[in-house]
C-alpha cells in the first residue's frame, strides 16, 4: 500500500472542492502512477484522486490510501489509450474534477485552475490547445496523422488536462456528449473525440492557460509550468522521467 506523508499547504485556498481523476491501465504503469499521487499531494495536501485501474496488481498497491477512490475500469486492449474513455464517465461525480493523464507531474499548487470555469454560465469543460501557433509540428494542423478529424480549429486541443464542471455537464443533459463516439476508431482516442465534439459545440468549452499543460517552450511558449506534461509512455511507466 502507497504510503503518503503530508505536508501543510503553504498557502490558504478555497477550492477544497476540487478532485484529480486520473488512470493506471497496466501493471506496467505502477512506478509512473506512485509518482503521479505523490506529485498531487506534495503540492495540493488532501486533494481527493479518483484513480480508474485495470487489474489486481494495480488495485492492491492503492487499496486503502488515503484520498484515493479506486474505480476498476473495463480496459480495451493493452496500449497505453485503453482507458482513454474513463474521463467521460466523470459527470456523476458533485465537485469540479481535474482529469490529469498518468504522463503529467505536478510542479506548483494547481487548485486555482478552477477559477478557469466558474465565470462561464455555459461551459462545462476547459482544455489547453495542441500547442502555441508558431509551433509548425501541431499534431492537427501540420501533420497527415491525425487524419481526417474534424479538429478543435484553428489549433487542435491537448486533452492530458481537462477541467470538468460536473454541474454544469449534468445539468446541461450532456452526459452522453462523449460517450455516443467509438473512441477506439480514432488515432488519438479520447483527444480525437473530444476536438471532434467541441468543434461543432465550442460555445461549450473553455481554454485554458498553457501553464496547466506545458510541454517544453516550443510547444507551449513562455507560460510558467504548473503542470508539466511528458508526451508518450515513458514518464507514464517510470516517474523518475518525468522530473
Amino acid at each position: 500500500m502507497l504510503q503518503i506523508m503530508y505536508i501543510a499547504p503553504m498557502i490558504s485556498f478555497s477550492a477544497s472542492s476540487l478532485i484529480v481523476a486520473t488512470a493506471v491501465c497496466g501493471n506496467e504503469y505502477l512506478s509512473g502512477a506512485r509518482h503521479f499521487v505523490l506529485s498531487v499531494q506534495k503540492l495540493a495536501p488532501y486533494t481527493k484522486v479518483i484513480m480508474f485501474y485495470s487489474t489486481d496488481q494495480i488495485e492492491s498497491e492503492f487499496r486503502g490510501t488515503n484520498l484515493i477512490s479506486l474505480r476498476k475500469w473495463d480496459a480495451s486492449g493493452s496500449h497505453r489509450f485503453s482507458c482513454a474513455d474513463a474521463k467521460f464517465s466523470l459527470h456523476s461525480e458533485h465537485d469540479d474534477v481535474l482529469w490529469l493523464d498518468l504522463d503529467t507531474t505536478i510542479v506548483r499548487d494547481f487548485r486555482q485552475i478552477v477559477h478557469e470555469l466558474r465565470p462561464f454560465e455555459f461551459k462545462w469543460a476547459a482544455i489547453c490547445p495542441e500547442s502555441i501557433s508558431t509551433y509548425r509540428s501541431n499534431w492537427y494542423r501540420d501533420t497527415p496523422y491525425a487524419g481526417n478529424v474534424n479538429y478543435y480549429k484553428p489549433l487542435g486541443l491537448n486533452t492530458g488536462v481537462v477541467l470538468f464542471n460536473t454541474t454544469r455537464w449534468r445539468n446541461m443533459k450532456k452526459t452522453h456528449a462523449l460517450t455516443r463516439y467509438d473512441v477506439s476508431k480514432y488515432n488519438l482516442y479520447d483527444q480525437d473525440v473530444m476536438n471532434i465534439y467541441f468543434e461543432n459545440h465550442r460555445e461549450e468549452l473553455a481554454i485554458l492557460s498553457m501553464s496547466y499543460n506545458y510541454r517544453g517552450a516550443k510547444i507551449s511558449g513562455n507560460s510558467i509550468p504548473i503542470i508539466k506534461h511528458y508526451p508518450g509512455t515513458g514518464c507514464s511507466k517510470n516517474g523518475r522521467q518525468c522530473n
